[in-house]
């Protein structure tokens, strides 16, 4: 969304200054209106076949498995997940949805901390006192991260948008002078 903001920026300062602009896309812009969720913890489905519990609602799934831990995943860690040292926690959009982050509220800041240093694959985190923000990189639709240590999460919520992760598309501001002096060369912006 910022680079919408960005693009729109530049076409009303063009306009502004009586310099004429021009906008060659490909595809129709489309307004993304991204929401914010919560997940219920409480509704997490146990498989002790797999070893895994699953939290998922109509935007996102998330897979807690063992990894590598000799810690296995109990059943009691559904309404109050306890995500241990080697554990995987994976984040998987719906069909049609982009996640922009989720927020996971730890139950103190050690435990923000512990989750916050551990390994995340396509995502990065930044933590805030007892609350970790995780937002996937730039087109990724699955990603995940691997716990160094055990965290204990209270809640868990995340934004999203309509609309699956998928080809960006390049937008290319052309400006003119209209009999005035001067140039301004193109501005290409990439939304996606």
């Amino acid at each position: 969304m910022k680079r919408k903001s960005l693009l729109g920026a530049l076409v009303c300062a063009a306009l502004g200054l009586g310099v004429g602009v021009g906008v060659a896309n490909g595809k129709e812009v489309v307004e993304v209106k991204a929401e914010t969720a919560s997940l219920n913890l409480g509704g997490g489905e146990y498989n002790s076949d797999a070893g895994t519990i699953t939290w998922s609602d109509a935007n996102i799934t998330i897979v807690q498995t063992k990894g590598t831990s000799s810690t296995a995943v109990n059943k009691s860690y559904i309404s109050a997940p306890r995500w241990y040292a080697s554990h995987v926690v994976k984040f998987i959009p719906a069909t049609g949805k982009s996640i922009d982050n989720v927020v996971v509220t730890a139950t103190t800041a050690s435990y923000a901390t512990a989750l916050a240093d551990s390994a995340f694959t396509n995502s990065s985190a930044a933590r805030l006192d007892n609350v970790v923000t995780i937002t996937p990189s730039n087109g990724t639709v699955d990603f995940s991260v691997t716990l160094s240590a055990q965290s204990r999460v209270s809640a868990i919520s995340y934004n999203f948008s309509e609309g699956s992760s998928g080809p960006v598309e390049t937008y290319t501001v052309s400006f003119n002078a209209n009999g005035g002096t001067g140039t301004m060369a193109d501005v290409t912006n990439v939304l996606g």
